[in-house]
């Protein structure tokens, strides 16, 4: 038995050292007087036998104790007895005066610290997921955060509860505020987070709704720090017609050049788009993609000839006459074709080299002045004597008239009806009927028989031959038609 108390015997001699303390001090009976008034006071006076008695407890030693005050008192008073036995009868009364007086002080003691016990509470700080126990030596809040060594700002949230577990007992839990940058649709909005929360959590306090194609960085799931950067990228679907095909894709938005090339597409420097490629691609948007391609060629074309006319005064007025015959050259042209989807959309011209030159036409036309000023074809007139006959041609012109006998040129003596005149433009033997204009002078049925010389020289159609001066000078020179029959 002595060696199973011997534990406790050691406590009481640390506990009678401090009470012994306590007595010099004047603390004990100043705090017996003030238990009920000043319990701050008391609390501050036990803090070292507090922690003594936090020691035994731990280690049992305060169940033996209560155990051996409350249940077996006898336990106690032979524990006395076997340390006065050896000693001499003189020191016995003395002894048990002292041994009665100690264990009166246990009892006073224990009956404190029970007091002091029930009226201390521990308070539990969560800060950022770390916990802490702490004494509340103080009910204020901030107090008990002091106390537990935590720092807080102006935007940190405080929660605080009773402990059901424990009577009297608090929990503070204290979530850190931090700062996060949140960057979507072209704006940046810096907004205030907490401990434990996550990317999604900000989004939706900064008021970003997210399509199920977007993409965010960092994950939603993942927690945020002070000065976490949030970037919201928009995705869109867009088809895109390229080489007779159409591909679906989904791209971050931007261009519309950036789109095609994140759908896999990629652009030759001179291929064309449907849209601007820097217009902002939009959900749903169609591009086509239209493919631009240059072929040069080299073919012969023909080279026409030039048409020239020169003037000829030996040719009859309003007559031509072709003096070199034209012919075309040729020449080989380089040419540059643009083709769009393998269609020919435009062609230029590169080069020409002539291989073989053009020959020009020369035409003359005539300027040598005539009598006749109109000519007609294939007709009928009606004879002085009304008869209809038929004529090849008509000339229309001034004649002239002449007498005095003598031989024509064709060596038919010279008489009325045989008429003198050009024989390049008339035919000696010509049968001829002339008649005005207008048919009011007749001369009648004719022959070309003779020449005439202001016939060869373009002033007359022809000459005719009256036979006196009298009928010359009467119809002298007028215009006629001379119908060749």
């Amino acid at each position: 038995m002595r060696k199973k108390l011997e534990p406790v015997f050691r406590f009481f001699q640390r506990l009678a050292k401090t009470m012994k303390n306590a007595c010099h001090s004047g603390l004990l009976r100043r705090a017996g007087a003030s238990v009920s008034g000043a319990k701050a006071r008391i609390c501050r006076f036990f803090m070292g036998l507090w922690k003594n008695l936090n020691s035994a407890r731990r280690a049992g030693l305060f169940r033996q104790l209560a155990a051996t005050v409350c249940g077996r008192k006898e336990v106690a008073l032979l524990f006395l007895r076997e340390r006065i036995l050896d000693r001499d009868s003189a020191l016995r009364s003395a002894l048990l005066k002292q041994g009665a007086a100690l264990f009166l002080m246990v009892l006073v003691t224990v009956g404190s610290v029970e007091t002091v016990m029930a009226s201390t509470h521990l308070a539990t700080v969560t800060c950022d997921g770390a916990a802490s126990r702490v004494e509340m030596t103080s009910p204020e809040t901030d107090q008990i955060l002091l106390k537990a060594g935590v720092q807080t700002g102006p935007d940190d949230l405080i929660s605080r509860s009773d402990d059901p577990d424990h009577a009297g007992d608090v929990l503070i839990t204290v979530k850190t505020a931090r700062k996060v940058n949140v960057e979507a649709d072209g704006t940046d909005k810096t907004v205030t987070a907490h401990y434990g929360d996550t990317v999604g959590d900000v989004l939706d306090q900064a008021g970003v709704s997210l399509d199920s194609d977007d993409l965010v960085t960092p994950a939603e799931s993942k927690p945020v720090e002070d000065g976490t950067g949030i970037q919201v990228t928009r995705m869109v679907r867009v088809t895109v017609a390229v080489d007779g095909a159409k591909v679906s894709a989904t791209v971050k938005e931007g261009s519309v050049s950036d789109a095609v090339r994140q759908a896999g597409v990629s652009l030759g420097s001179e291929d064309t788009l449907n849209v601007s490629p820097d217009e902002t691609v939009n959900q749903g948007m169609e591009i086509d993609v239209s493919r631009v391609t240059y072929k040069e060629e080299t073919e012969t074309r023909e080279v026409p000839f030039q048409k020239i006319t020169q003037k000829d005064s030996s040719l009859a007025a309003g007559k031509t006459k072709i003096k070199t015959a034209g012919k075309n050259g040729s020449a080989q042209v380089v040419l540059r074709r643009k083709l769009v989807d393998g269609k020919v959309a435009e062609t230029q011209t590169v080069s020409t080299s002539v291989v073989t030159k053009p020959v020009d036409q020369v035409t003359l036309v005539g300027t040598k002045k005539t009598a006749v000023r109109a000519v007609g074809s294939n007709g009928t007139l009606t004879d002085k004597s009304g008869k209809t006959i038929k004529y090849k041609k008509v000339l229309t012109g001034k004649c002239s008239c002449y007498t005095g006998g003598g031989w024509t040129s064709t060596g038919a003596k010279a008489a009325f009806g045989r008429v003198a005149v050009n024989p390049n433009l008339i035919p000696y033997g010509t049968k001829l009927y002339i008649a005005s204009p207008d048919g009011k002078l007749v001369y009648g049925y004719a022959v070309a028989s003779d020449t005439g010389g202001a016939a060869m020289r373009g002033i007359i159609i022809a000459d005719l031959y009256y036979d006196s001066y009298s009928q010359c000078m009467k119809i002298g020179t007028r215009t006629m038609n001379v119908y060749v029959l």
